[in-house]
């Protein structure tokens, strides 16, 4: 029997390359039975290359890979893709055009016996609640039947672990956020484990119960959403993960000083170069200001883009080589070229280290 308290799936100091060049390097990842996982970054930084070497459909260079507790690829062992009791969604939904979407189905499950294989077939059809699509043909699908068809067949073999390399990316931006949480809780129907390759840190904080950003072929951060955006470990993360004013600092005493004020900075050297990463919700006009807010600060409005629930104000403040990006719900008369009076939520401003620049590796 397995051990309930082991990760079902386990990624040691594992490397890929291709020539001299990393598209993965020494990533360790521990997943736990039933979890959610998003692996998020920009193109080139190694989410997708991960994903294939879990499916076995790519060998890693160095490290190991253990699937409940054995090993699936490393030096002393490779198990062949087909034998890995690992699920994989393709971003294309790769449904075959000739067949049924019940037949698509039960071409995953063509090693069963045909009255197991047309049971489990059966029982993920009514799962997720496409019966009614069951004798057609993908082409006569919308997009997000062929999303649910095609997760249907990923899980009727019931894998240990499914793979989704960017599973809602085809679909319209009206339709996404509602299959995606639909999927999301028929992962959550199931009990699965899930691997979910993409490039939008939205959707990764939305779905993930845990969210690894990746850059340059390595993990920079692991953790839930809510840690990821308010505690971002470094620049990059502050900025990939939503809309960040940066802001040069100088340690000292303790406090991170900018144009914009003070900020504690517990940790630094005195001395020491800094940034103060402020998320544009952070900042707000001065007529919804009070006590427990930041200083009144002003700067000149250079554009206005209302947003809907939001409006975002740019600002050039004096001192500041970069414009300042405010969003607010309040409406405001100010026009282009008039001065904003605006404060800073200091408990929101995060303060860190300048970037470093990552080590170049192969697209992935």
């Amino acid at each position: 029997m397995s051990d309930q308290s082991r990760p079902i799936l386990e990624l040691d100091r594992v490397s890929r390359r291709f020539g001299d060049r990393y598209a993965v390097r020494e990533v360790s990842l521990d997943i736990r039975r039933g979890e959610v996982v998003c692996l998020v970054g920009p193109s080139g930084c190694g989410k997708s290359t991960l994903l294939r070497l879990i499916a076995g459909v790519d060998v890693p260079d160095s490290g190991r890979i253990l699937l409940d507790g054995q090993e699936i690829a490393g030096p002393s062992r490779f198990v062949e893709p087909e034998d890995r009791r690992v699920g994989f969604m393709f971003q294309d939904y790769a449904l075959f055009p000739h067949l049924t979407v019940r037949d698509n189905i039960l071409f995953g499950l063509r090693h069963l016996p045909k009255p197991r294989a047309g049971a489990q077939a059966d029982s993920i059809i009514r799962r997720i609640g496409i019966g009614e699509l069951a004798a057609r043909h993908p082409h006569e699908l919308s997009g997000g039947e062929q999303q649910r068809v095609a997760l249907a067949r990923a899980l009727a073999p019931q894998p240990l672990v499914l793979l989704m390399d960017e599973p809602f990316s085809n679909l319209d931006r009206r339709l996404r956020e509602h299959v995606r949480m639909e999927s999301l809780a028929t992962l959550r129907d199931a009990d699965a484990t899930a691997v979910i390759v993409t490039h939008d840190p939205e959707e990764a904080m939305s779905i993930g119960d845990r969210v690894v950003l990746m850059r340059a072929g390595q993990v920079v951060q692991i953790g839930t959403g809510y840690s990821l955006y308010d505690r971002p470990g470094s620049i990059y993360a502050a900025r990939f993960l939503g809309p960040c004013n940066q802001i040069p600092a100088r340690i000292r005493g303790g406090c991170a000083e900018t144009v914009l004020g003070a900020f504690p900075a517990p940790g630094f050297a005195e001395g020491a170069p800094a940034v103060v990463c402020i998320r544009p919700k952070a900042l707000f006009p001065v007529a919804i200001c009070d006590e427990r807010r930041g200083a009144d600060l002003r700067g000149t409005l250079v554009q206005r883009s209302f947003l809907g629930e939001v409006e975002q104000l740019t600002l050039r403040v004096e001192g500041l080589d970069a414009p300042l990006r405010l969003r607010t719900s309040q409406r405001l008369d100010t026009l282009p070229g008039e001065i904003v009076r605006f404060g800073v939520d200091a408990g929101q401003a995060i303060v860190l280290p300048p970037e470093k620049e990552p080590a170049a590796v192969a697209m992935a």
